[in-house]
């Protein structure tokens, strides 16, 4: 939802910008008695899997104890690093065989093995320009078993935030077929999660007149993929996305209230898109507005697999000091005007230096 009030009218349009998360593993056995030959159990292929509604709330929760500092954690924040500091934390193994609910908070059945041992140079990045998706992969590995394991049936992966690691999953899987595990031998679990933002390449079209301020225009995200998305290395990587999106603070596990650190800006009269996954380069109207009380943001309850935050920007009056043309906005950009979710105007339009001008945008976050 994108509204816009100038004065005392109110105008509102149906608008949001989706996200969707989507995970895939495969699955390999090492055999220490064989001169460790590797031989893959369901062929050496992708399978997908569900991400839990706790892994979605990963993405919008600087949790737990502030390890993110002041911003909600990137894409790269998902996979592991060796000091732990990722929401990606190994992987652990279990005998259940129940289907995969998206409500589910552990293994289900008896736990057999938990990883936290990620394989060095498994860091991988590819970029989608055409879907505006990045995926990222690692790959964790287990200990050789010392005894028979006749009963492997699922998996979940961890949380290094999360006290109780099975407790608490990313997301959870279960196998083909069971998994047997002779003595000598162990698992390596090969995770690939994509992060998808459609509006990178497809407009997100706006239809809005009010009170004499047209906002009829187009949306979309604007900046690089390291920048939306973060990066990734062989030992998890350090993502460098800072609020791109809004994020929850506090309240868990409800998640009602939620804060938005960064700044946002009303554009020059000449702001243009920039190409898919470029930086944005244009200038700024008046001062940026900084958003970090958690009055100005709204979450959602889950619906359907679906998560969902509001921030709400309020440029006031005197903000530019004289009646300006703006190209549009740039809401949730950290770093400076170079990218965040953009919103341009068909036609430049004044910003009456007596008016306040307040813009809403609701993001969602959805299980692909």
């Amino acid at each position: 939802m994108l509204n816009i009030i100038t004065e005392r009218k109110f105008i509102e349009l149906g608008a949001e910008v989706p996200t969707t998360i989507g995970g895939e593993y495969k699955v390999s056995i090492v055999d220490t008695n064989r001169g460790n030959v590797e031989f893959f159990p369901f062929g050496d292929t992708w399978h997908k899997n569900l991400i839990l509604n706790r892994g979605l709330e990963s993405f919008i929760v600087p949790y737990y104890v502030g390890i993110w500092g002041n911003r909600p954690p990137s894409l790269s924040k998902i996979f592991f690093t060796n000091s732990g500091n990722g929401i990606f934390w190994g992987a652990s193994t279990g005998t259940s065989a129940a289907a995969v609910v998206a409500t589910q908070t552990g293994l289900q059945g008896t736990l057999r093995q938990t990883s936290t041992t990620n394989v060095v140079g498994s860091g991988l990045t590819i970029d989608d320009m055409v879907t505006g998706s990045r995926s990222m992969q690692v790959a964790t590995q287990f200990a050789a078993t010392a005894v028979r394991i006749t009963d492997i049936n699922e998996a979940v992966i961890n949380s290094a935030f999360i006290s109780s690691q099975s407790a608490t999953p990313f997301s959870r899987f279960v196998f083909p077929s069971t998994i047997t595990l002779e003595i000598g031998q162990y698992l390596i679990i090969t995770y690939r999660i994509t992060g998808s933002i459609p509006s990178i390449v497809t407009d997100i079209p706006v239809s809005v007149s009010s009170n004499g301020f047209d906002a009829s225009g187009t949306i979309r995200t604007v900046g690089t993929y390291d920048n939306l998305f973060g990066g990734i290395d062989a030992n998890g990587g350090s993502g460098i996305m800072g609020s791109c999106y809004p994020y929850v603070t506090s309240n868990y596990p409800s998640y009602t209230n939620v804060a938005y650190s960064g700044t946002s800006y009303m554009l020059s009269a000449t702001a243009a898109f920039p190409a898919a996954g470029s930086a944005l380069s244009t200038s700024a109207v008046g001062t940026g507005v900084s958003m970090t009380a958690s009055g100005n943001l709204y979450a959602t309850p889950y619906v359907s697999g679906s998560k969902q935050s509001t921030i709400n920007l309020m440029f006031p009056a005197g903000n530019p000091a004289a009646t300006t043309n703006i190209g549009g906005i740039l809401l949730n950009g950290t770093n400076g005007t170079s990218y965040g979710t953009m919103w341009k105007f068909n036609t430049p339009q004044a910003k009456d230096a007596g008016k306040v001008l307040v813009a809403s945008l609701t993001y969602s976050f959805a299980a692909a």
